[in-house]
């Protein structure tokens, strides 16, 4: 196809798809998809306008008639089932872009596949069908994701923080009751950073338990997600945390103590400048920085 004809072959597609969401009836709608099935006949074809209807989800947020409008005309013209089928192939790229796709359709028709994709070998595969699950905001979704990130070493942490803090939003009760059963400090510092990142308030007793763990990364997450809860309270403990041996727990610290505008004294302030990390040094900078330290 050359760039004319594919210019013209967008604009046309795309006019059917505003059609199809604009129609003022059902049938006419009816007609539409007709049409659609038999023009289009070949891979090709079919590929590119799937790719045109996702363009248009994605500018819908996932909400609202015209969002719900475009799902029914992929499941129509029965792309989902491509997809499905799809996700049996050997090759996790093709299991991986099948399962994005269904993914921008938000639908809860889905979850049952997700469920099964969190079983996936291919780390990209599972971490999208966790992803598709929190967006879909039902079930034990939460359970199922933390028993994955137990069994899986989170090299993409980033998406793990992403998926739980949206799951999080409305269940701070659950990842709480979640997180006085966890015994692995990898999991549970990914459960104390989604609280801090929700400022669930009720957490705020069992983190300043958590800043006398064994683990330094528990502390140092702990840390982190008190500061951003703001009780004051917890100032007295910031304080004989400034003198932990973990270089990592002193820079949150510092940098919680900057937060809200606190000062450690003089003689710890003098005694941390002169560590060799270049980190510490860094946060007592931007503590300085900020005026949170008085003359």
């Amino acid at each position: 196809m050359t760039r004319r004809n594919n210019i013209d072959r967008t604009r046309e597609f795309r006019d059917l798809i505003h059609h199809y969401v604009q129609a003022q009836s059902g049938r006419m709608r009816a007609a539409l998809v007709v049409g659609l099935k038999a023009q289009l006949q070949s891979r090709s074809e079919r590929g590119f306008f799937r790719r045109l209807i996702l363009e248009a989800l994605k500018e819908t947020g996932g909400v609202g008639d015209d969002h719900e409008l475009l799902v029914s005309l992929y499941r129509l013209l029965l792309l989902d089932r491509e997809d499905l089928l799809e996700l049996q192939s050997p090759l996790w790229w093709k299991r991986l872009a099948a399962s994005l796709r269904l993914e921008a359709l938000e639908s809860d028709d889905f979850i049952t596949t997700y469920e099964r994709l969190l079983q996936d070998p291919h780390e990209s595969v599972a971490l999208s069908a966790m992803r598709a699950l929190s967006r879909l905001q039902r079930g034990e979704k939460i359970q199922k994701v933390l028993e994955v990130l137990a069994r899986r070493a989170p090299q993409r942490l980033d998406i793990y923080l992403e998926v739980l803090t949206r799951l999080g939003q409305h269940r701070g009760e659950e990842l709480l009751q979640l997180l006085e059963s966890c015994y692995d400090p990898e999991v549970a510092s990914v459960i104390i950073y989604t609280l801090g990142e929700i400022r669930f308030d009720p957490s705020f007793e069992k983190l300043v338990m958590l800043t006398k763990s064994s683990s330094d990364t528990v502390v140092a997450r702990s840390v982190e997600a008190l500061a951003k809860l703001g009780r004051r309270e917890a100032l007295p403990i910031f304080h004989d945390l400034l003198h932990h041996p973990s270089e990592e727990v002193r820079v949150k610290v510092l940098e919680g103590m900057s937060r809200w505008g606190e000062m450690p004294s003089q003689g710890v302030l003098v005694h941390l400048s002169g560590e060799d990390s270049i980190d510490v040094r860094r946060a007592i900078f931007d503590l300085l920085n900020r005026g949170a330290l008085q003359e």
